[in-house]
């Protein structure tokens, strides 16, 4: 039983777990609610960063590297790019 726990968490307690997946539901609502678009983007930001966390500590190590380098960095930057233009 204890290595099926430490294989599923990656040696997380399964309390870190949910209280990400609990601020990336409420971070996921604030994208959509929020008024102002450059406050929903860091809203974004939190929420892609709270999913790569999640992977990762879930042992999917490769796939939460891969949010970091393109979903936190990449993307919500071109979306504040293009909200400053406009």
């Amino acid at each position: 039983m204890f290595f099926l726990y430490d294989s599923i968490t990656n040696g997380f307690k399964l309390n870190v777990i949910n209280v990400i997946s609990i601020i990336s539901v409420y971070c996921g609502i604030l994208v959509i609610t929020s008024k102002n678009p450059v406050v929903s983007v860091l809203f974004l930001i939190t929420l892609f960063f709270n999913i790569a966390c999640y992977l990762i500590m879930i042992g999917l190590n490769f796939i939460g590297l891969s949010y970091l380098l393109v979903y936190v960095r990449a993307v919500p930057i071109l979306f504040l790019f293009i909200l400053m233009l406009i």
